[in-house]
């Protein structure tokens, strides 16, 4: 019989920035509070744990902490041009222009910022820290709206 452990504690959030090609709103840079909800399933160990409840908001904290406070940014977004030089970061897209300074900028490997992609991007970094364990990740950008990704 499988049991869950449920993480979604005030210090699962991140404020972070981000726009979408081609999304008649979305195109404008804007920004979120995101709030995340980990779930793991597994079997009991000897402890009577799944996994401990520090490790879990550990690994979580450290991988939200890399977000927070930043620019997000799609490497793999086709309609977006996203150039590096230097201490700058240049993207253009929709006729439109920015150039934002490296350090507020985190790249990642999706081709769009999206509560969905980021929850199976969230979902990949934390599996992999709990091999053997269920995992589930919940993106919410508003209380009314979230998305979840889940093995």
């Amino acid at each position: 019989m499988a049991t869950s452990i449920i993480i979604d504690a005030a210090a699962c959030k991140f404020s972070a920035a981000h726009f979408l090609a081609g999304h008649p709103k979305c195109s404008r840079l804007h920004g979120h509070n995101y709030h995340v909800r980990v779930k793991l399933t597994g079997e009991l160990d000897v402890r009577g744990m799944i996994v401990d409840f520090i490790e879990v908001k550990r690994v979580v904290t450290d991988e939200l902490d890399l977000l927070d406070h930043a620019l997000l940014l799609p490497e793999r977004c086709a309609d977006m041009a996203i150039t590096r030089a230097g201490a700058q970061v240049a993207v253009a897209f929709d006729g439109k222009a920015y150039l934002f300074p490296k350090g507020d900028v985190v790249l990642l490997p999706l081709a769009a910022i999206t509560a969905e992609l980021l929850a199976g991007y969230l979902h990949g970094r934390i599996a992999a820290r709990f091999p053997g364990v269920k995992v589930s990740v919940r993106v919410a950008e508003t209380c009314n709206s979230s998305a979840e990704f889940s093995e």
